[in-house]
C-alpha cells in the first residue's frame, strides 16, 4: 500500500513540476495543454497532505513533497495567505492609505438575475466605501446611482450593451480613456484614469479578461462534454495573451505609478498572471497581506481566485480583504489598502 501511495506522490510532483514550466510558456505555442495551469491549487493541496502523511509515519518519504513545496513557496502563497501582524497606518499626504477596490459586480445583479443590489452595496461599505472602485461586468444606469459617492468616472465603452469595466474615484480624474481590441469576440475594453491625489498621479485600470462563458453549474457543464471545454479553455486563453500583450505596451508607455484591478479570469498560476504580474514591477496585495484561501469566485466544488489587484512594489501594502458577499455578484469583492 505504500509503495503505491508513493508511487502516486511522485506522480503529483511530476505533474507538478510539468505544470509550472507549463505556465510560463505562451498560450498561443502550448494552448493544448496550457489551461493545466488551472489544476495547480488541487496539486499544491495534493503536495501538502502527502508530506504531512510521510511526516506523521517519520518516513523520510515525506521529503519528496517538502522539497517540491520549499521550491514552490511563492505559488503556495497565491493560494493561501498567512499575514496576522498589521502594519501602523498613521501617515499623511500622498502617503495617506488610500481604499482600492476591484470587483465584477455582473451588472449589479443578484445571482437569480431578479434583483438590483447597488442600493445594499452602498449601504453595507457606507463606512467603508474604498477611495477607488474598480468595476467589471457593470451598466451605465449603475454608475449613475453611485455619482453621489464617486463625483468622477471613466467612459463607458460606446457599443457595450452587457455592462463595461469602469474607475469611479472620489479623486479627480485629469486623463482616461479605454483599451480597445479589434475582435469583439476577445471580450470588454480595458478601462484606465489617471487620478490626481494631492500632488501626485496615478494611474489605475479596470481590466476584464476574456471569459470561458461557462454555466456555474457543475451539471451543465458536464453535458458540453470534455472535448467542447478544452477546446473552449484553448480558444479563451489565447484571447487572454492577446489582452494582455495591449494591455503591457499600454503600461509601458505610462509615466505614473501604476495600479491594476479586475476580474482575469485565470488564476494566479497561469500564464496571463506571470505576464501582468512582470510586466511593471509589480506585487499582487493578496500575496502581500492576504489570509486564507484566497477565493474570489463563488464557483461550485472549485473555489478560486481570479480576481487581483496589483500594485508598485514600492507601494506599502497595509490589508487586503476578500469580502464573501453571498446571494450577490458571482464574484467577491476585493478590497486593499495602501499608501505610494
Amino acid at each position: 500500500m505504500k509503495r503505491i501511495l508513493f508511487l502516486l506522490n511522485s506522480v503529483v510532483v511530476f505533474v507538478s513540476l510539468c505544470v509550472l514550466v507549463i505556465s510560463y510558456i505562451p498560450p498561443t505555442k502550448l494552448h493544448f495543454i496550457n489551461y493545466c495551469s488551472l489544476l495547480m491549487p488541487a496539486l499544491l493541496l495534493m503536495n501538502v497532505f502527502f508530506a504531512l502523511y510521510w511526516l506523521l509515519q517519520l518516513n523520510k518519504k515525506c521529503l519528496l513533497s517538502i522539497l517540491f513545496l520549499l521550491v514552490s513557496v511563492k505559488n503556495l502563497q497565491r493560494l493561501y495567505g498567512v499575514h496576522f501582524l498589521k502594519t501602523s497606518t498613521s501617515v499623511s499626504g500622498m502617503d495617506k492609505p488610500i481604499r482600492i477596490m476591484s470587483y465584477n459586480s455582473r451588472q449589479f445583479s443578484s445571482a437569480d438575475e431578479h434583483t438590483v443590489f447597488y442600493k445594499e452595496f452602498i449601504e453595507v461599505y457606507k463606512d467603508s466605501l474604498p477611495d477607488i472602485l474598480l468595476v467589471q461586468e457593470t451598466l451605465i444606469s449603475a454608475i449613475n446611482k453611485l455619482k453621489k459617492e464617486y463625483p468622477f468616472a471613466s467612459t463607458k465603452a460606446k457599443d457595450s450593451k452587457k455592462g463595461s469595466n469602469f474607475v469611479l474615484s472620489k479623486y479627480p480624474i485629469i486623463n482616461e480613456g479605454l483599451i480597445r481590441w479589434k475582435d469583439k469576440q476577445i471580450g470588454r475594453d480595458a478601462a484606465f484614469a489617471d487620478l490626481k491625489i494631492e500632488n501626485d498621479t496615478i494611474r489605475v485600470y479596470s481590466i476584464h479578461l476574456s471569459s470561458y462563458k461557462f454555466a456555474k453549474n457543475a451539471e451543465q457543464l458536464q453535458k458540453r462534454g470534455g472535448k467542447s471545454i478544452l477546446k473552449r479553455f484553448s480558444k479563451v486563453f489565447k484571447y487572454q495573451q492577446k489582452q494582455v500583450e495591449k494591455i503591457k505596451a499600454h503600461i509601458a508607455n505610462c509615466p505614473y505609478p501604476v495600479v491594476i484591478g479586475g476580474d482575469f479570469n485565470n488564476n494566479a498560476f497561469s500564464y496571463v498572471y506571470k505576464e501582468l504580474l512582470n510586466s511593471n514591477d509589480f506585487k499582487d496585495t493578496f500575496v502581500v497581506a492576504g489570509n486564507g484561501f484566497g477565493s474570489t469566485y463563488d464557483f461550485s466544488y472549485f473555489p478560486t481566485r481570479i480576481d487581483f489587484i496589483f500594485v508598485p512594489t514600492s507601494a506599502q501594502v497595509f490589508d487586503h480583504k476578500i469580502e464573501r458577499c453571498k446571494g450577490w455578484s458571482d464574484h467577491f469583492p476585493v478590497t486593499t489598502k495602501i499608501s505610494f
